[in-house]
């Protein structure tokens, strides 16, 4: 069993993890069916670029997981697009961009490790961070940057089909 968002993934060495740049995937699982598009970050998000297009521009970014990222709806469907249109509702005459940075299945250790690049990239004027519980109780924080670990999840998540079952199969919590 793989996740249904692995045909949008791709590993990293830091993150475990990460959606691939510049793709348009058709996810079809469990009761899912949902196209995902993602910019040259990498994110479920429309293009954005480091420099704000005025310097009244009001700059978003979101961290979470599959929750923000979102599954199941595109970027305008799901939260980060309607706080965008809500945002530039509440503010007429200034320019808005919600960066929506998040990944299914990321956990704190992940956003930990983008913020500080995100922060300098885009500079972002409020940061919006949302996590799912669960799966912070079931990754002890001192695997999470251990490369057996990584390989581990990689494993669990369906890259590398080599037929092995993952030794940490049991600790990991999967969205499918």
């Amino acid at each position: 069993e793989v996740w249904g968002e692995l045909p949008a993934l791709m590993t990293d060495e830091k993150l475990t993890f990460k959606l691939q740049p510049n793709k348009v995937t058709h996810l079809k699982y469990d009761e899912m069916d949902f196209v995902l598009k993602t910019n040259d970050y990498g994110m479920n998000s429309p293009e954005i670029t480091p420099d704000r297009p005025t310097s009244n521009t009001l700059r978003v970014l979101i961290l979470g997981d599959a929750i923000s990222m979102p599954e199941g709806f595109s970027y305008e469907e799901a939260y980060p697009g309607m706080l965008k249109q809500n945002l530039a509702e509440a503010y007429p005459g200034r320019e808005v961009e919600v960066i929506n940075a998040a990944v299914t299945g990321y956990a704190p250790h992940h956003q930990v490790a983008l913020l500080p690049e995100l922060m300098q990239t885009f500079t972002p004027d409020v940061v919006v961070y949302q996590f799912f519980d669960e799966f912070i109780q079931n990754v002890p924080p001192e695997l999470a940057y251990d490369s057996t670990f990584i390989r581990e999840m990689q494993l669990s998540m369906g890259f590398f089909p080599d037929g092995t079952k993952p030794m940490l199969y049991d600790h990991i919590v999967r969205s499918q």
